[in-house]
């Protein structure tokens, strides 16, 4: 269904059961219900995402894949330098839900430790120097090692367990990726694929909902059903 559709549907919903006195609502409140409920689809699934394949692929089309994230350069912290180590970050899209996959560009000196530059053009970021001949560094993509935020000074002490160029160690926070290097590779770019939010239904924009159409009459009920609670409760406060 469209979300113009989805909203007619509401509406049929209501007006049955106008005779016990519940107000007309409109079409901004409407739409207020249906994101409601498909923030509720959403997040059922999503707790049973990977582990039920029915549900997997109830999400699909919520899956961004080869989103390109130009990192980030931060400055060392105490420890960090103590140890030897640098952080990247790639900071999430703003639509990002959860991390399904991804891949490290790294530039590598060929021989002895990288000599990089920060650029201070926001974001700050690292580039090998300028004054560096590209035969002195190559470029590689590999597949990151997921390491606890509590475990990394430890990690990168260990030369059996530090970070590699072809196996970075990362971290996860809420906001991105943290990817940490030694003195012999940088982060240039992460690459993602993502399992994004759900964009919010506008019936005056026209945006409709991406859940499968199979779905949709499941939506709609639902966001019927948290109307009818809604305004059951609290009929004196609900507008014309």
């Amino acid at each position: 269904m469209t979300a113009r559709v989805m909203q007619q549907v509401f509406q049929q919903h209501i007006e049955a059961a106008l005779g016990y006195g519940l107000p007309r609502i409109t079409s901004d409140d409407i739409a207020n219900f249906l994101n409601e409920a498909q923030r509720e689809m959403f997040d059922t699934r999503f707790n049973r995402y990977e582990v039920d394949q029915k549900i997997t692929d109830d999400l699909s089309p919520f899956v961004t894949k080869q989103t390109v994230i130009n990192a980030e350069y931060t400055t060392p912290t105490y420890d960090a330098v103590a140890a030897g180590y640098y952080v990247d970050v790639a900071p999430f899209p703003a639509t990002y839900r959860h991390l399904l996959d991804s891949r490290i560009q790294v530039f590598v000196a060929n021989s002895g430790n990288f000599d990089f530059e920060i650029v201070a053009v926001p974001p700050d970021h690292r580039e090998p120097n300028s004054a560096t001949p590209y035969t002195d560094y190559t470029t590689q993509s590999a597949k990151p090692r997921l390491a606890q935020h509590d475990d990394i000074n430890t990690l990168m002490s260990d030369p059996f367990h530090k970070s590699l160029s072809t196996e970075p160690l990362v971290t996860i926070s809420q906001t991105g990726l943290d990817v940490y290097t030694d003195l012999t590779f940088i982060t240039d770019k992460v690459v993602i694929d993502y399992l994004a939010n759900p964009t919010e239904i506008d019936i005056t924009q026209g945006t409709d909902s991406i859940f499968p159409a199979f779905l949709h009459r499941e939506l709609v009920e639902l966001a019927v059903s948290k109307y009818l609670r809604f305004a059951t409760n609290n009929i004196n406060t609900v507008t014309e």
